[in-house]
Order: C-alpha cells, then sequence, then structure tokens
C-alpha cells in the first residue's frame, strides 16, 4: 500500500496536480486508517441547511458535533445532484458505492423486470438462489473492492444497514462482512454469500443480549418543539404510519405491538441499533488499529422510514434530524477515542441516497399542482386501448417496476402486433393521464431518439436493456405512483428527490463549503485517490474536494 500511495503522489506530481498538502500527509504516514462511509436513507440536501441552527456545534471544548462539526471543518459540498433515474435506495446505494450510473452498474430499480426470464427481480436476490440476497446483480467493483484488491485482503471491509440493499450495494463484492436487519424477528442478519452465512461475533453477541427488544416502551418526545413552527403537521389521514404509532408527537414503541420490530425502524432508536453495531464491529475487528486503511460502511435507514410515513416538511422529520446530529456527536467521539491518532486519521465521507416529495395531499391544499396516479385505473384504459387495436387472444399482463411498464410479448406475437407499436398505444394513454409529464417507448431509447436535454441524458445513462421494460414513465413534479392519500415517496429526476448532502473530512480533504454542481458518483474516486486505489471498474464520477497546490 505504501508503494501504491508513493507511486500515485510522484505520478500526480509530474504531471503537475494534486500535491502538498496531501502529498506530504500521506508520505507522513498521515493518510486516513480508517474510511467511514454513512449513507442516510432519504437525507434530503436542504435537511442540512434548514436545520443548521439546531445542530450541536462544530466542536465544544473537547466535544465534537455532528453534522456542523463535517460542514465548518470538512469539504461541504451544498449542489450535490444524483444523474440517474430512478432515485430509488437500491440505485443510489450502488452508485455511491461504484462511481457509476445504472447503465454500467447494473443496478436499475430496487426491482426490475428480466427480459430473459420474465420474472421480477428484487436488486440484491442472488441469480444463483433467489431465496439469498448477494451483491451479483451489482456489474461493478466499488471503492471498498478495490481497497481489497490493492492491499492483498489486508484490509477489513464491514457494511452495516437496517436494508440488505443498502449493506450490500454499498460494500460490493468482496467485504469481510456485510449485516442488516430483519424486521420480523429483531435480529442481526447476513446471507450465505458472506462466510456461508455465519453472522460475525459481534452480530451474534447483539443477538443474544437482544438488542431491538431493548428499546420496547421507550416514548419519543419532542426536543426541539419551539421550532416546529417552521413545520407543517401531517393530518392523521395523510400519514403512512401504523395506528399505534401514532401521528403526533409523543411517539411510543409499543413493546407489545406485533408490529414492533417494524416500527422501530422509524425511529431515532433505529439509528442507535445501525450505530452500536457498526462500533462493536470496530472494536471486535480492530478497525482502524494499524497503517493498512479499513472501511467501515454505515447506511441509517430510519430517515426513510419514517419520511415516507409524514414527509419532508413535518415535525417528526426536524426531529429526528437533530436525534440523528446528537447521534453521530457521540459516534464521533467514539471514533476519536478508537482511532489511534483520532479523528484526524479517519476519512471521513456522508452523503443521502436520494430525496423525497412532499406530500402530494398538502402540496394541493397549499394550491401547488400535485397528485397520485392510479396505474390499476390506468392499466383498465392500456388494455382497452391494445384490444381494440390488436384483437385477439390473450391476457396483456401489464406490470410495472422501477417506473417502466411492461406487457407480455407472447400476446403481442400471438395478435400479431408489432412490438413498437404495442409501445406506442401504451405511451400515447399515459401521455394523457393528469400528473405523466412524458412516457419514452423502449424503441426510442434503443434508437437514440430521446429529447436532447438534461432529462434526456439522465435516463440514457439510466437504460439497461436487458433490465428496463417497453414504456417508461416520468411524472410531473411533485406527483407520484400510487392510490393511497397517505405518505409520500421519491423516485422522480428533480431537485427534491436528486439533491443531496456531500461532505467529506479526513486526510487529503481540503476544507470549505463548494457551491459547484458535483454528484454522489464522485464520492467512490475521492475516496480512492485518497486512498492511492484505482477507481472502480465502471466509475465515472471524478475526484471532489482534495487538496491541491498549483504551480
Amino acid at each position: 500500500m505504501r508503494f501504491i500511495l508513493s507511486f500515485l503522489i510522484a505520478f500526480v506530481s509530474l504531471a503537475g496536480g494534486a500535491q502538498a498538502p496531501l502529498r506530504e500527509a500521506l508520505l507522513a504516514d498521515k493518510g486516513p486508517r480508517l474510511v467511514v462511509l454513512i449513507v442516510i436513507d432519504q437525507f434530503r440536501g436542504d435537511y442540512l441547511t434548514r436545520f443548521s441552527d439546531l445542530y450541536l456545534p462544530a466542536r465544544k471544548g473537547g466535544t465534537l458535533g455532528g453534522f456542523r462539526f463535517l460542514m465548518e471543518e470538512g469539504a461541504f459540498f451544498t449542489n450535490g445532484r444524483f444523474d440517474h433515474i430512478p432515485l430509488e435506495t437500491g440505485v443510489g446505494h450502488s452508485v455511491i458505492g461504484t462511481g457509476a450510473p445504472p447503465f454500467y452498474s447494473g443496478i436499475a430499480g430496487n426491482d426490475w423486470f428480466d427480459r430473459a426470464t420474465r420474472k421480477a427481480v428484487y436488486c440484491t436476490q442472488d441469480p444463483l438462489d433467489p431465496s439469498e440476497m448477494s451483491p451479483r446483480n451489482l456489474l461493478s467493483t466499488t471503492f471498498a473492492d478495490e481497497l481489497k484488491l490493492a492491499t492483498g485482503g489486508k484490509a477489513k471491509v464491514v457494511s452495516i444497514s437496517i436494508k440488505d440493499r443498502a449493506a450490500i450495494l454499498q460494500s460490493g463484492h468482496l467485504p469481510d462482512t456485510v449485516v442488516w436487519y430483519d424486521s420480523r424477528t429483531g435480529q442481526a442478519r447476513t446471507g450465505k454469500y458472506y462466510h456461508g452465512g455465519r453472522l460475525p461475533k459481534w452480530a451474534q453477541e447483539a443477538n443474544e443480549q437482544k438488542l431491538a427488544d431493548s428499546y420496547k416502551g421507550k416514548v419519543w418526545e419532542a426536543v426541539v418543539p419551539q421550532a416546529h413552527d417552521r413545520c407543517i403537521p401531517v393530518p392523521a389521514a395523510n400519514v403512512g404510519a401504523p395506528a399505534s404509532f401514532g401521528a403526533r408527537f409523543p411517539h411510543k414503541l409499543d413493546g407489545s405491538d406485533s408490529g414492533y420490530y417494524g416500527i422501530l425502524r422509524m425511529t431515532p432508536w433505529g439509528t442507535e441499533w445501525t450505530l452500536e453495531l457498526a462500533k462493536r464491529a470496530a472494536v471486535t475487528e480492530q478497525m482502524g488499529k494499524d497503517e493498512v486503511a479499513d472501511a467501515l460502511l454505515v447506511s441509517i435507514s430510519t430517515n426513510d422510514y419514517l419520511g415516507h410515513a409524514f414527509g419532508p416538511d413535518s415535525p417528526e422529520v426536524l426531529e429526528l434530524s437533530v436525534a440523528t446530529d446528537r447521534m453521530l456527536s457521540q459516534f464521533f467521539n467514539w471514533l476519536n477515542t478508537h482511532v489511534p491518532g483520532g479523528i484526524d486519521r479517519c476519512l471521513i465521507a456522508l452523503t443521502g441516497d436520494h430525496g423525497v416529495a412532499p406530500i402530494p395531499e398538502q402540496a394541493m391544499r397549499s394550491g401547488i399542482g400535485a397528485g397520485r396516479l392510479d396505474m390499476g385505473s390506468v392499466y383498465k384504459k392500456i388494455i382497452a386501448a391494445l384490444d381494440e387495436r390488436f384483437p385477439g387472444e390473450g391476457d396483456w399482463r401489464l406490470g410495472e417496476s422501477a417506473q417502466w411498464v411492461h406487457y407480455d410479448p407472447d400476446t403481442a406475437k400471438a395478435r400479431k402486433a408489432d412490438p413498437e407499436a404495442v409501445e406506442k398505444v401504451i405511451a400515447d394513454v399515459l401521455s394523457q393521464e393528469p400528473g405523466v409529464f412524458a412516457a419514452y417507448t423502449r424503441t426510442q431509447y434503443m434508437e437514440g431518439r430521446l429529447p436532447i436535454t438534461e432529462l434526456g441524458k439522465t435516463l440514457y445513462r439510466s437504460f439497461r436493456p436487458d433490465r428496463c421494460g417497453d414504456v417508461h414513465i416520468v411524472l410531473q413534479p411533485w406527483w407520484m405512483l400510487g392510490a393511497y392519500p397517505s405518505g409520500t415517496t421519491h423516485g422522480q429526476p428533480f431537485v427534491y428527490d436528486t439533491h443531496v448532502p456531500i461532505l467529506f473530512r479526513g486526510p487529503g480533504i481540503q476544507p470549505g463549503v463548494y457551491v459547484e454542481r458535483v454528484s454522489p458518483e464522485d464520492i467512490a474516486p475521492t475516496i480512492a485517490t485518497v486512498l492511492g486505489t484505482t477507481f472502480p471498474s465502471a466509475c465515472t464520477g471524478k475526484p471532489i474536494g482534495l487538496s491541491t497546490v498549483r504551480r
């Protein structure tokens, strides 16, 4: 690893690129001992600035803060934007880990329709054993994979999340351990891909101690109610949470509720469970204790579960952001004592995997155009139009995944219907629906006939011919698929879904506030550059925020 770093630094110096202090820090053995990637699920970029006055100070005495510690002492990119669609957890974590868009990474959605098998596929469903989870659908290496390769396997890589797709896709193919949460039992679990499914000791102990059960009976009280005047309370009819959780503070974790383990995921204790496992992993695996850099990858899912239920403008999201800030402060202070050399020997990266739209009913009450598109009723119109144009026998078997509508090609063949003509009928019906911005056909994609716009570029970067359907739906801003008038979601190529924070702090990082547009695709190559490894195999991102001097 030392040789790789020296070679990289010498090459960059000759090329007139990055020099001191990045070069001097690395040659002085002051590079990172531990890379800590923190991805907060459904964490919009504005949450850092909207609530900044409620967060802990960057430092107070010898105590480190949470978000503001990174914002004020690290590189804070205020204009981080994803350049793909759909904006979903699986896709976002794959982009962050690989630095590659769906076109290259293969992760076209949380789910997609496999054209070869004509079956729905979950993004981390193992193609060799569909009952198991693995990274085999991911077609690129990650920065963590490249770290393992560059160190002859000596670097330790551990990935933890409540969600399996988050933990698996951010870490890639070669991690030592990947652990996620079973919402049926409250237990940590893993897959057979990882050491035959054997849980590491620290996860086994958490299960034996029933860590998830230790939060039963806790009550989530508001800690900054004076700030709720900047929020919009959600009417109970529009809240997407279980009735036992309640539509207003305080929210109680009823241990006798059969859905307790699922509800835990939308409370601050879901985040506490995640960070507690991260600390146990780092201690047991001795991560960050020597000069071979390790990687601890942590995805915090709580914000997503809560955000879906209450929306981005609710008191609940404000309070959870504040609670997350406090827990990150505790975690950073713990890292400061765990890693030899302290927090300054940690390369910390923090971002979100996507944003979220406001609850449509709230937007409509404010006079803003928004709504929900009921695909069940739309399918009836599409089938009627197809039957009229192509009469005959057979079920069209319409379905939707990752915002792509697909149909049964055998039915089209039996009715002597040309695929392009079938696509056009479907697209024409969709285009007449309120809330639909555009409907683009597979043929348009394959022939390069999408509009030459920023949206067109985003769509092409997201298209996998083998994992995308027949007609792609792009909705109007603040519209979403679904008929139920509660909760909200994400997925569209608009700023409320694409804008996420990007923060770095540690060796080789130039502190400051950066306003230029960057992408989460830039996270993986930035980490790789500091580590001195090659970029992930399909990476399209670029290093950002590094210490440089100009000749």
